[in-house]
């Protein structure tokens, strides 16, 4: 692989990152996410961030990400495997066991058009959690590049290594190579102040 390679394959991963993703990558945002805590309903940030195998969205992996609630400067990240539908107009989210439980547990969802632009219900119709069935949450359906920073941050390593393993050898040659150009402008600034 050349160095021109390299640099056209950097270029697509960053300047256009939604393009590279398009068929399998899917950011959604929860409108309104609440959590009973004492008894008290919290406000919490939730995101689901849907990360397709062999470029379409029928399975892969879930990345889930969420404020603490109560305290918006914590979050939590939790993984889970996917299964959906051609058209991804029902998911099916298979849980991992968490500590304690022999079983993890199964979300089955079906993505229910609104009015707006982009607008969804998240509408719970199965859960190993009966409470949840017939939730139905509002949802947005987002560019990944309009997350907040923090949220990609936190994916990001999730993306990367969903990548084929040359271009993750790509992504990381590139990032030795920019260092190495920094390091090199710096010493170049430092060298030319009297």
């Amino acid at each position: 692989m050349t160095k021109r390679d390299i640099t056209a394959f950097v270029l697509t991963l960053f300047l256009f990152y939604p393009a590279a993703f398009a068929g399998d990558l899917l950011p959604i945002v929860f409108e309104n996410s609440e959590h009973v805590i004492d008894g008290k309903k919290q406000k919490y940030d939730l995101y689901y961030i849907f990360i397709g195998d062999d470029g379409d969205l029928r399975t892969g992996k879930l990345i889930q990400v969420a404020t603490v609630p109560g305290n918006s400067d914590k979050y939590t990240l939790s993984k889970a495997q996917f299964a959906a539908d051609k058209e991804f107009q029902e998911v099916s989210v298979f849980w991992p066991a968490e500590k304690g439980q022999k079983v993890g547990n199964l979300e089955k969802a079906r993505f229910l058009e609104q009015n707006e632009n982009d607008v969804y219900l998240y509408s719970i119709f199965e859960h190993s959690d009966r409470s949840q069935i017939g939730t139905n949450e509002k949802i947005r359906v987002t560019d990944f590049r309009r997350l907040p920073q923090w949220v990609r941050n936190a994916v990001f390593p999730h993306i990367l290594e969903s990548l084929p393993k040359e271009q993750q050898v790509l992504y990381h040659r590139m990032q030795a190579e920019q260092l190495k150009a920094t390091s090199e402008i710096i010493d170049l600034y430092f060298k030319a102040i009297p």
